[in-house]
């Protein structure tokens, strides 16, 4: 119905899909060379490999099966970063905040 694209010509796309349900999100900089720091059942820390489905901004999207459930991730930078390290886990509670917000809106995704 219109003219066909001409290859240099500019066009505006708006891509919709339906939500995205059932995945977990995490902070972008909480996934270091492919993996995230984890708070272990013992306060230890410890390793575990993901592969993001995406991200977005600041965000990294994972698959419901990357991660254990109830898995702590670590969101600061450790120094240093030792496997078994003792950990005094606090919540980050602006950290919540913020992918909480990314979820129920979606804005961000």
């Amino acid at each position: 119905q219109k003219p066909p694209l001409v290859k240099g010509m500019f066009v505006r796309v708006e891509l919709q899909a339906p939500p995205v349900t059932s995945v977990i999100l995490l902070p972008r900089a909480a996934i270091r060379d492919g993996r995230v720091m984890l708070v272990g059942s013992d306060d230890r820390l410890a390793y575990a490999r993901v592969a993001p489905v995406f991200f977005a901004d600041d965000i990294a999207v994972l698959a419901p099966e990357a991660l254990p459930a109830g898995a702590r991730v670590i969101t600061s930078n450790l120094s240093p970063a030792i496997d078994g390290l003792l950990l005094a886990p606090e919540r980050d509670r602006a950290a919540e905040a913020h992918l909480a917000a990314a979820a129920a809106t979606g804005d961000d995704l």
